[in-house]
């Protein structure tokens, strides 16, 4: 390891000799050994910390989340004190109805003058950086600021959430010990996802669960089965009405009026073996490869003398650029799978059952990798990746304001959340003007293949193969990072698909006037709209979120 790396890195340096022994840098072996930690503690919130008091629950979170910033980060991890410090300072002082307005923008300059000092300082020192919790932490405190500023009752807003009810309604400044627990919860402060209020409080707060009681366990299956997740108005013993719309958090056991009541929550068991195996399976696919398709072969792109410039075509070209953003991608299914796993880990992220009733452990879901991979259009793509980004950026950009700038106010903000190197927003502009394009072909091409089904095969496997080539199009940049190397990656290809683009905005319109994310909405509860990049730095920097 070089000189620079260390004097400048900050987290313990106690593995020093592992990094050393497998050749991974410090601050991964770290992040590593944090998350493994992380999987095994959060265990104890299902067994010896089920039937705690909320208070020492929040207390667990709290030391956990800072002490596992202080492993990774040393005295960097002030930083994630000081920013839900000054926001919760804010929630106090601020007029209610400018509370998320004035948080976003606090937050958000916060963030912003650390992403420069690391940009400036120490682009390629080390893959960790405090930024990637900070960005957590931002989206965390913006999203709760704006619940209390509506003031109203929190609908779920939760990209994964099979109900649009929820069972707690934020019409209160949360108390410091739950502030300060839910902006540092360990289980997704290193590389998210982001949780909204309404889930932390749900999983620090809601009914005790009983993974014994058969009765309960019966009546849930039987509930969950109805595709709606709907039950009819009802009474208990108590006379206490049953809501006809409800989260599995509702599905309270009618008891006598003197017995316990209580919910069933399956093991996490099956869904935590099953999403760390593929943590694990990128991992290697991306310990695989990284090297074999490395990013620094792109970057040569910039010296016209290079062999890469002088002898690739741009067909070849355009594959080596695929397999590089898929190798990076790897990376990110690997970290947000795992965190996936520490959340379920704890009882945190069931989402109820399917209609078959078997449960399902998606809420806290952050990527649907084959739903990314195998989408068929920007729309598809943009569902299924950092999902729960997606959603925060729905709440506090996309709803917020008139309604002719709606993507350009997502899009924005999420470059800015970003960072300032200069392919994030040559990405962001690829992918704004793609995704309005795309629904404009979409809305006068489809309808042609819709005669047979030979055709609309055909149609699907044309889409598809476009939507991966105009994905790894866009997202070049955003992995590269810096101006030239991007720009002479847009040149060895003509500029082709922006001029495609610009194009196809000329169609004429479905008529309809719905911007993506009102078409996300539409489709699903589960989607609204962000660019389907990783949310960090190029190959070399690990920043999830």
């Amino acid at each position: 390891m070089s000189t620079s790396y260390y004097d400048y890195y900050d987290g313990s340096k106690i593995f020093s000799f592992l990094s050393n022994k497998i050749g991974l840098p410090l601050d991964l072996v770290n992040f590593l050994i944090a998350q493994i930690a992380a999987l095994c503690l959060a265990r104890l919130f299902r067994k010896p910390l089920k039937f705690a008091s909320t208070e020492f629950r929040h207390s667990v979170c709290l030391i956990i989340g800072l002490s596992m910033g202080y492993f990774c980060f040393g005295k960097q991890a002030i930083h994630i004190s000081v920013l839900p410090m000054m926001t919760y300072i804010l929630l106090r002082t601020a007029p209610q109805h400018l509370i998320g307005n004035i948080i976003l923008t606090a937050s958000m300059l916060y963030l912003s003058c650390l992403h420069l000092h690391r940009q400036i300082y120490h682009t390629a020192d080390y893959t960790l950086d405090i930024t990637g919790p900070l960005m957590v932490i931002t989206q965390r405190v913006t999203s709760l600021a704006y619940t209390l500023q509506d003031s109203v009752a929190n609908n779920e807003i939760n990209s994964n959430s099979e109900s649009k009810s929820s069972d707690v309604k934020v019409d209160k400044i949360p108390s410091p010990l739950e502030y300060f627990a839910f902006t540092l919860a360990f289980q997704t402060l290193m590389c998210g996802p982001v949780v909204f209020y309404t889930d932390y409080i749900n999983f620090i707060e809601g009914p005790r669960v009983n993974e014994n009681r058969g009765d309960t366990g019966a009546m849930l299956s039987a509930l969950a089965s109805e595709s709606s997740m709907e039950i009819s108005a009802t009474t208990c013993d108590t006379g206490e009405p049953i809501a006809t719309t409800s989260t599995w958090m509702d599905r309270i056991h009618c008891s006598a009026p003197n017995e316990e009541k209580a919910i069933t929550m399956p093991s996490p068991r099956r869904a935590v073996i099953y999403k760390v195996a593929g943590s694990i399976a990128a991992a290697v696919l991306y310990l695989t490869l990284a090297k074999k398709y490395s990013l620094s072969v792109l970057e040569e792109l910039s010296d016209p003398t290079s062999e890469v410039s002088r002898t690739w075509s741009a067909l070849y070209l355009l594959w080596y650029a695929h397999l590089c953003v898929l190798v990076v991608r790897c990376k990110y299914y690997h970290a947000w799978l795992l965190s996936e796993a520490i959340c379920n880990n704890c009882g945190m992220g069931f989402n109820g059952y399917d209609k078959d009733g078997q449960p399902k452990w998606d809420k806290m879901s952050n990527i649907d990798v084959f739903g990314f991979e195998f989408a068929q259009n920007f729309r598809m793509g943009l569902a299924s990746w950092n999902k729960n980004t997606n959603a925060w950026l729905r709440s506090v950009a996309y709803e917020r304001g008139g309604a002719a700038w709606r993507t350009a106010r997502v899009y924005a903000l999420s470059a800015l959340w970003h960072g300032f190197h200069p392919g994030y927003y040559l990405t962001f502009f690829a992918g704004g003007i793609f995704t309005v394009a795309a629904r404009r072909v979409r809305a006068v091409v489809r309808p042609l293949f819709l005669g047979s089904r030979p055709i609309k095969m055909f149609y699907d496997l044309v889409t598809l193969v476009t939507t991966r080539v105009a994905m790894t199009y866009a997202t070049v940049p955003f992995v590269l990072l810096h101006l030239e190397p991007s720009l002479a990656f847009y040149g060895k290809l003509y500029y082709s698909l922006h001029f495609i683009a610009i194009g196809a905005l000329f169609l004429p319109g479905n008529g309809k006037g719905s911007s993506s994310m009102e078409s996300l909405s539409k489709t699903s509860t589960k989607t609204s709209e962000s660019m389907p990049v990783a949310n960090g730095e190029s190959s070399n920097k690990l920043k999830i979120s």
